[in-house]
């Protein structure tokens, strides 16, 4: 089960500019391909545009920046080729594609498969169990059981909980102010759950303020207050509630599993139409229109004759380079340089998509 933002976002943000434009969607279906020749069956995931957590918390990934253009393109062309080599392509309205990972797995866990998730999404290790693995999609590592106990501290059926507790910046879920990542492992290894966590750290308050009413009526030393870190918690309930809610996966959408097992058949290698995007919002503008690049013949025919090339037989090897000035040679005289023609200025690009067409056809 392939989480297909998680493998495109790498690739996107990848700090390797020496690549061509287009090198993000090249990357990923690559990466897939790669994958399908190693698993005999391969289904892929997609996120919807918006999910339901938005309306659940109005600053769910406030923090990311919006996507341009040209980054919903690229992914529609990844997603139209994916389809035309035959992949399952999974999607739900409203929905991250960790919702279709979550119920795809359970779908194949009751049908008697294996599953292996790639993904870098640490939210899908929650699923890891005796017959589901996670493959890095960064560095290719598998990752059962005692894996993810060794990466987070704590086991799949907590990593929920430590997310809460820890938050995600990715997300933007804020977690408990000084609770860290071993902290976090170290709580819930003790108490077991977030809600154990709570009960712990009210317990601690309820008893404390007891001792300090008792000793102000006896007129002793107060107690300790409530440990700063134990505050945090409790500061933070309803912190905890909403992103438990966040993280949490939806395992009951429809999938039909038995389509990841049936053979994979390849669309016919033709000239096959080019990416129609699903919404509005995806498609570019009218005069957003990708001409195609005239080839070699017909460039040279638009050229005026004066500026078509010779053939290269026909130009002669360089002499002796001689700088020679004739006698009445005035710089003030010179001529100015001429004009571009306007031939020259119609093959420029108006738009990135143009451009993206243009520079592949160079």
């Amino acid at each position: 089960l392939v989480d297909l933002s998680a493998i495109y976002a790498r690739n996107w943000h990848s700090p390797d500019r020496e690549e061509t434009a287009d090198a993000p969607q090249a990357r990923t279906v690559a990466k897939i391909r790669g994958l399908a020749r190693a698993y005999e069956h391969v289904a892929i995931c997609v996120d919807d545009w918006r999910s339901f957590r938005h309306d659940l918390f109005s600053a769910y990934k406030a923090q990311r920046a919006a996507k341009p253009p040209e980054y919903k393109v690229q992914l529609g062309n990844v997603i139209h080729m994916l389809g035309l080599d035959g992949f399952p392509l999974w999607k739900h309205a409203n929905h991250e594609a960790d919702d279709v990972i979550a119920s795809a797995t359970r779908a194949a866990l009751e049908a008697g498969h294996k599953v292996t998730i790639a993904t870098g999404d640490k939210d899908l290790f929650q699923l890891v169990g005796p017959s589901v693995c996670v493959l890095s999609t960064s560095t290719d590592a598998i990752f059962g059981v005692e894996e993810t106990r060794a990466k987070y501290g704590v086991g799949p059926e907590q990593i929920g909980d430590w997310i809460a507790l820890v938050g995600d910046s990715s997300d933007n879920i804020p977690g408990v102010p000084g609770v860290g990542a071993k902290r976090a492992a170290e709580l819930l290894t003790e108490h077991g759950s977030v809600p154990l966590i709570l009960a712990w750290a009210r317990a601690m308050a309820v008893e404390i303020d007891e001792a300090t009413e008792t000793a102000k009526e006896a007129g002793a030393k107060a107690p300790a207050p409530l440990p700063k870190m134990w505050a945090s918690v409790l500061a933070s309930q309803d912190v905890l509630a909403m992103a438990q809610r966040l993280v949490a996966l939806k395992s009951d959408l429809h999938v039909d599993i038995a389509e990841a097992l049936r053979p994979r058949v390849a669309a016919p290698i033709t000239k096959a139409g080019t990416y129609e995007p699903e919404n509005d919002e995806d498609k570019m503008s009218e005069n957003e229109s990708i001409p195609q690049a005239p080839d070699s013949e017909e460039r040279a025919a638009q050229q005026p004759a004066d500026m078509q090339r010779a053939p290269v037989d026909a130009v002669p090897e360089p002499a002796a380079m001689v700088v020679s000035k004739p006698a009445d040679y005035e710089p003030s005289k010179a001529a100015a340089p001429l004009a571009p023609p306007a031939w020259d200025m119609s093959l420029e690009p108006t738009s990135l998509p143009q451009a993206l067409v243009t520079a592949g056809h160079l």
